[in-house]
């Protein structure tokens, strides 16, 4: 089964104590689309309103035996956001699960703030 991830486009210090360095790879744990509902439906005079919330992994040697769980990063968008930002784009697969899984990343990639010296162009989108 392919796994859809966002890679690092080079080696980094992760663990300074340890000086440990490696390539880093972002995996989506879960993508929650939550939405408001008030007493009589939704909010917001009858039309949805909600919030998705993306919680990714970050990992150290993915998929090798010393795989190691660096860091997580969790992103939350209004439901509008996300729904503009999903219809922009043109996915790899028509399976709604893996649509969501791949706009998750994509998202992430294009809003991720600095981290390991790392920002959004150097993570590549890989589905292998």
């Amino acid at each position: 089964m392919a796994q859809q991830k966002l890679i690092s486009d080079q080696a980094v210090l992760y663990d300074a104590p340890n000086i440990l360095s490696s390539v880093l790879t972002i995996v989506v744990r879960n993508v929650n689309i939550e939405n408001i509902h008030g007493a009589l439906g939704y909010q917001n005079k009858g039309l949805p309103s909600g919030s998705v919330m993306i919680n990714t992994s970050i990992y150290a040697n993915y998929g090798e035996s010393n795989q190691t769980p660096v860091n997580g990063y969790n992103i939350s968008v209004s439901e509008g956001v996300w729904d503009e930002f999903f219809n922009s784009k043109t996915l790899t697969t028509n399976e709604l699960f893996n649509q969501a899984m791949e706009t998750a990343l994509l998202y992430t990639k294009e809003n991720i703030p600095v981290m390991y010296g790392l920002s959004g162009s150097n993570w590549t989108y890989i589905n292998n």
